[in-house]
């Protein structure tokens, strides 16, 4: 369980996550066991990359994976400041702020890794089966087509997650794809 304290410092973060749903993705992580691999899809500024971050075991290794492009269609409205920011910096920044200094991704280093690509690109270098937990919350119009993607990756006890369920769109690319167990704000968790 999340500490009030982190859970306060998480929430200056820029973003779109709320309590409880920052709270879960703590919990995924901190409740993983020894040798997860646990894989964000999109970390903006990094509020819910902190939730993952903060709480990975020794044993465990937490990827984000972001081009820190911001969405194509979103470039010039919600996603505008990488027009003229270093987003990329920003959430360097922001985990440093929690004593996190993130890796560039190798699958031989444990604890907080990223990949600076998109998603397509970075499914590559993992193995078969050998993701844990994937969190996606990366291009809203995707979401179908990154759950296809990474669907080989999984391990057989692994699960995915997401956000933005009532985003327009995504809920009818979970269909036939997933089984929704529950949703808990915007955060969709498959069975």
């Amino acid at each position: 369980m999340m500490t009030e304290e982190l859970l306060s410092e998480i929430r200056k973060i820029p973003g779109w996550m709320g309590d409880d749903e920052l709270e879960y993705l703590h919990d995924m992580v901190a409740n993983a066991p020894p040798d997860a691999i646990i894989v964000e899809l999109g970390a903006w500024k990094g509020k819910s990359t902190a939730a993952l971050y903060t709480a990975i075991h020794h044993d465990q290794q937490v990827v984000t994976v972001d081009s820190w492009l911001g969405q194509e269609n979103l470039r010039f409205n919600a996603h505008s400041e990488v027009t003229t920011n270093d987003v990329f910096l920003e959430f360097i920044n922001h985990m440093k702020q929690f004593g996190i200094k993130p890796q560039w991704y190798n699958p031989n280093v444990l604890g907080a890794t990223y990949l600076r690509m998109l998603n397509d690109d970075a499914v590559r270098l993992f193995e078969d089966k050998s993701i844990y937990r994937l969190m996606i919350d990366a291009d809203h119009r995707a979401v179908g087509h990154d759950i296809d993607l990474w669907n080989p990756k999984m391990r057989t006890d692994g699960a995915i997650c997401g956000h933005d369920y009532h985003w327009d769109g995504v809920e009818k690319q979970l269909e036939d794809r997933v089984v929704i167990q529950s949703v808990i704000g915007d955060l969709w968790i498959a069975a």
